[in-house]
């Protein structure tokens, strides 16, 4: 590979973090004194989304770039975390009615709502 060619792939992975709605994506090569080649993938924090760290090493640049679009492809969507979250936090709500005494007529409708709602969201994951 030439340098522009590492320098499009490094890009292209950003703009793929990028299309999953990740705001500063940074991907960044390392070829370490004994041969060794990691690409270094962070995807920044976005309010309450966590960033991700992770890193790919492999023997050759193809094989390390080809493992680092896998492992971003596999990365999920920033719209599917902020759903999941909102679940979790609805969640958290029913619950803390529930504990300050408000009654099962109130409560057991939401739970319905949240049964359903997580379901939809591990049926949508599992596709």
């Amino acid at each position: 590979m030439i340098l522009f060619e590492i320098q499009d792939r490094i890009a292209a992975m950003d703009i793929a973090l990028i299309d999953k709605g990740y705001i500063t994506p940074d991907c960044e090569l390392n070829v370490t004194g004994s041969g060794d080649v990691y690409i270094w993938i962070r995807t920044g924090r976005d309010g309450d989304i966590p960033g991700k760290f992770d890193n790919v090493s492999r023997a050759s640049l193809e094989d390390v770039f080809d493992a680092a679009d896998e492992k971003i492809a596999a990365y999920d969507p920033v719209e599917n975390h902020k759903k999941k979250e909102a679940v979790k936090q609805f969640g958290r709500a029913v619950d803390n009615l529930r504990e300050v005494g408000f009654e099962a007529e109130f409560t057991d409708p939401l739970s319905e709502r949240l049964q359903a709602m997580t379901e939809n969201l591990l049926t949508h994951d599992r596709d």
